[in-house]
Parts: C-alpha cells; structure tokens; sequence
C-alpha cells in the first residue's frame, strides 16, 4: 500500500564541521565575533605628574613644592629628583598618600635666578611598578635671596653622612660669612620632630647645636632660623631671610 501521508519539513538546520574543513570554519567564525572569546586588558599606563610651589611670584627663602600624581605611582623619592640654584632641605621629604609627595627646597643664598626642578623620564612607575614613567617633567620658581653687602650669609650643615637616615643625635654647624653679635641663642632657633641642646659659640662665625630626636620611631628633625635671629656684629643689621635644615631618622 502507497503511504500518501506527507513529511513535515525539518526546518532545524545544523552546522556539521569534519576536519580541516571544521576546523577553518571554525576559526572563521571565530574571527567574526563567535565562540566565548574575553576581552583583552587595557596595558597598565604610568600616571601624569603635576609639579607646584607654595609661593607665588618671587621666593625670597625657602619654599614648599608638590609632587601630585593622576593616580597612584611607586618608585618615586629625592633619589629621581634633580635641583639647581637651590638644595632639598634634609629630611623635608614627605608623602601624604601614594599620589601626592612634598619637600622644602631653599634657595642658594645671595642669588637672583630660578630653581629648578626636574624629574627624567622614568623617575616613577604606576602603582604597580609594571609600567615606567616616559616623559620628563620639570618645574621652575624665581628666587631673589640676594643681601645687603654687609648682612651675614648663614650656611648650616650636619655629621650625617650623605643621605643616610641618622640613628641618634645629630650635631648641625651653623657658619656665617660675617661675625655676629654673641646675643645669638638656642631661643632664636626653632626646631621641630626632635630636641635642641648643646648650643656652644665656637667663634663670632661658627655656631653648633645638638638636636637628638625621640627614640623607637622614624620622622624627621627640622632646624629653623627666622628672619631677624641674628645681627652682623660691625652692621648692627639683622638678618632678613631664614634658613632652614634638617635630617630623616631612624631610631625604632
């Protein structure tokens, strides 16, 4: 007997890949979008730097600069640093987060010009130290530390060695270009993150002053001498610009 019943059609189709056959449309469809395929991540890009000063204008004695970072970085210190027409104040170095670093700078005394500051290319990396940085930043503040002829030059220097961090006591040498008046005391020095004793007058041109920091902890001694702490002994004229030093210590 003749079956006379009609076939539904398959309307499902199917996509039967064998062999190189499957495998080239296999690939094919993959290279069009298909299969379960992951993004790939962005590569790590080292932060931008912003460079600033805290004295608008013209500094006249030491100033603040800051370091602040598009995002996190690492690898970044005094180290990565270059100044001219000025010295980093010792000690002065500091961080308030990963992306965002300060330090004082005092300018080289009797001087009209710029301070500069610059960082080459490769000074830090993003936070996770896989990428360098590739630009060179630079930074520049005008300075007038120039003095009458006639007003003491002070320069202040310390028996820390180098850069290295100080483990105990620090002995600060504070030496001027001119004599000055024996009224110079520990009361005209201002000191902070350690204690002053041991002031001796070595001559009218030499001073010292001992600063002993706190025990168990690490932190930074800073010494300051204000506007009008001294006066030249043949001029009578007090000073008109401070000066400041320091050191980084360690005693934990």
């Amino acid at each position: 007997m003749q079956d006379n019943r009609t076939r539904a059609p398959n309307r499902r189709a199917a996509l039967v890949t064998t062999g190189a056959l499957g495998l080239g449309l296999g690939m094919s469809l993959a290279g069009c979008g298909g299969g379960n395929t992951e993004a790939d991540e962005d590569p790590p890009v080292a932060p931008t730097l912003t460079i600033s000063s805290d004295t608008p204008g013209v500094a006249a004695a030491a100033f603040t600069v800051n370091f602040r970072f598009s995002a996190g970085a690492s690898g970044f210190g005094t180290d990565k640093l270059v100044v001219s027409g000025g010295s980093i104040v010792g000690g002065s170095f500091t961080t308030s987060s990963s992306s965002e670093y300060t330090m004082t700078v005092q300018p080289t005394a009797n001087r009209v010009g710029l301070v500069e500051i610059s960082v080459a290319a490769g000074g830090f990396r993003d936070s996770t130290g896989a990428t360098a940085s590739t630009r060179a930043y630079s930074f520049v503040q005008a300075c007038n530390t120039v003095l009458p002829a006639n007003e003491p030059v002070l320069t202040i220097t310390d028996n820390v060695a180098g850069g290295a961090r100080a483990t105990g006591a620090v002995v600060f040498a504070l030496t001027f270009s001119l004599a000055i008046r024996d009224t110079f005391s520990l009361a005209n020095i201002m000191v902070a993150g350690g204690t002053a004793s041991g002031f001796i007058r070595v001559s009218g041109l030499v001073y010292n002053v001992t600063l002993t920091p706190p025990a168990g902890t690490t932190g930074s001694m800073l010494l300051r001498v204000p506007v009008g702490a001294y006066t030249g002994e043949a001029s009578n004229l007090a000073n008109t610009v401070e000066t400041l030093a320091g050191v980084a210590f360690q005693t934990a």
